[in-house]
């Protein structure tokens, strides 16, 4: 039998169909639930440019951080590689969710 690695992409999340049908519960139509999805989606990454932290329902934060220019050595001496400065994303789990995680699972 020939075994496959499945891509990381194969994982379990939840994804904008899930939070559309969350969103359904309360309004009519799937478009009027798609376009709130899409409205928080584009809020998010719009506020993140603008150098706000983004709280997600009360359970991570995230937020836009600038990533110093740094310079990675070069094992095999054919020179240092120089990585320009960034913005990357970085996210923290709020305390509340990590509590209410552990008392679920019995920790």
């Amino acid at each position: 039998m020939l075994r496959v690695n499945m891509p990381s992409t194969a994982k379990k999340k939840i994804n904008k169909i899930e939070l559309v049908d969350i969103i359904r519960e309360v309004f009519v139509t799937k478009e009027d639930a798609e376009y709130i999805y899409d409205k928080i989606h584009d809020k998010v990454i719009e506020s993140l440019l603008d150098g706000y932290d983004v709280n997600l329902f009360g359970c991570v934060a995230i937020e836009a951080v600038e990533q110093k220019e740094r310079v990675v050595p070069n094992a095999f001496g054919k020179g240092d590689m120089v990585l320009p400065s960034r913005l990357v994303l970085k996210s923290r789990v709020y305390p509340t969710l990590i509590k209410e995680w552990d008392i679920v699972n019995g920790k």
